[in-house]
């Protein structure tokens, strides 16, 4: 799967960070077949509670897709480490098949 599929649509909202917090969402996927967009959202819903688990309130705020079970994370945290504990939550989800780390780091000094 390539990744630009999801990127080219995104631009605009990671541009666009508001800057408050909000809760962690789904953003319309390019799946195709209702089995899978299924199961997908069940997905999506594992990796919002177990994102939301953390304790982080910046990964509440991140945007979450999924397609075939590859979850893309999109947003903006303050540190590197908050973006790979992202990640690192989101592989341990169960039924995961892989990750795309669309998260900025926007240190603030």
């Amino acid at each position: 799967m390539n990744d630009t599929t999801f990127a080219a649509g995104r631009i605009g909202s990671v541009l666009g960070f508001a800057g408050h917090e909000s809760p962690v969402h789904a953003v319309r996927n390019a799946c195709h077949d209702v089995a899978e967009h299924n199961d997908d959202s069940k997905l999506m819903e594992a990796v919002a509670v177990a994102l939301r688990a953390t304790g982080h309130p910046a990964l509440r705020r991140l945007d979450i897709e999924i397609c075939g079970g590859v979850v893309v994370l999109w947003g903006r945290v303050s540190s590197y480490y908050q973006k790979q504990v992202a990640q690192e939550v989101a592989q341990r989800v169960g039924g995961v098949r892989g990750i795309a780390n669309g998260i900025e780091v926007i240190c603030c000094r």
